[in-house]
């Protein structure tokens, strides 16, 4: 009697691959210092930051911007306002812009982000103007 050979059947299932609808919750937000202004002592009076929102990736990928300035008045106690310019990295001055901005600002500036990417509005920068 011979000996017969089981064979395993492999059923192949289709995979229907889901795409989400991206929604706000969806961006991821990184931060950019544009520019610095400096006194005649090189210590900061102004820092020019932008906020990018970036949703979706490769070619669905959207970008959009907030730009801000944070003015800095002179403080003997604050080590921006009175040590040169020079001694500080960019994540210091992000840090620095963070704790600075209240968190209603950062809401409107985030909401700036969120009309751009899925609202109906568009804002045109002033150099896009005829």
């Amino acid at each position: 009697m011979a000996k017969r050979k089981t064979r395993k059947k492999t059923v192949k299932k289709s995979v229907e691959k889901q795409t989400k609808e991206l929604g706000p919750d969806d961006i991821k937000y990184t931060w950019e210092i544009v520019s610095i202004v400096t006194s005649a002592q090189s210590t900061i009076e102004q820092i020019i930051y932008e906020l990018h929102g970036t949703v979706g990736k490769y070619s669905t990928k959207k970008m959009a911007a907030a730009t801000g300035a944070l003015a800095l008045s002179f403080d003997p106690k604050d080590k921006y306002t009175t040590t040169d310019y020079n001694q500080f990295k960019k994540n210091d001055l992000i840090k620095y812009v963070k704790s600075k901005l209240s968190d209603k600002y950062l809401n409107s500036l985030k909401n700036i982000i969120t009309q751009e990417l899925f609202g109906n509005k568009k804002i045109i920068s002033g150099s896009d103007l005829k």
